[in-house]
């Protein structure tokens, strides 16, 4: 009855964003990829979905802003568990039509499996909602930030969105780190 329920939430988003049609939702299949469509166009409103196969997570490494909540839907016919790696989350049992739902609250790394099947496994990443973040410590623009940069720059390490301060589609270039410079020394605000 939850999943009905979730289902047609998603349903009256779906339709009222202009973002697919009720046809979309007639199989398993069609669910997998409206749930993937919506994660990528919910990222930005805090809301995030996982489906749970038998022998796999579909989507099962994602990255969001803080505060997203993350939802786990079990559409498989075995009983899963959605477990992190460090214990901090259990779903418990669920069951085919099952959900489980976490608010990642806190930046990093969190690693999961399926208790059952342990060759079963995903991660969630949590970043800062800052551009002037990159290293998910709470300050935008210090010194680990403009370290960061200035690797990203010269193709030291993978610079993501996050980087492109100046809005130009070119993460870490020479504008985005002149402009992390000044904001290192207070002369602009991120």
């Amino acid at each position: 009855m939850r999943l009905r329920r979730l289902i047609g939430v998603l349903i009256t988003f779906s339709l009222f964003a202009g973002i697919a049609n009720a046809s979309f939702l007639d199989d398993e299949a069609g669910i997998s990829a409206y749930t993937k469509a919506n994660t990528e166009i919910n990222l930005n409103n805090s809301i995030a979905f996982v489906d749970i196969r038998d022998n796999f997570f579909d989507n099962s490494n994602i990255t969001v802003p803080i505060n997203t909540e993350v939802t786990w839907i079990n559409f498989g016919n075995a009983v899963h568990t959605v477990t992190a790696d460090d214990g901090s989350f259990n779903s418990g049992n669920l069951n085919k039509d099952q959900s489980f739902s976490r608010t990642f609250n806190v930046t990093g790394v969190y690693k999961y499996h399926c208790s059952i099947h342990p060759s079963m496994t995903g991660t969630v990443i949590v970043i800062s909602e800052s551009k002037g973040d990159l290293n998910n410590n709470g300050i935008p623009a210090d010194a680990g930030d403009l370290v960061l940069m200035k690797r990203a720059s010269i193709g030291e390490i993978q610079a993501d969105s996050r980087y492109d301060m100046n809005n130009n589609g070119q993460p870490a270039d020479a504008g985005d780190l002149v402009l992390m410079k000044r904001a290192s020394i207070g002369e602009i605000k991120l």
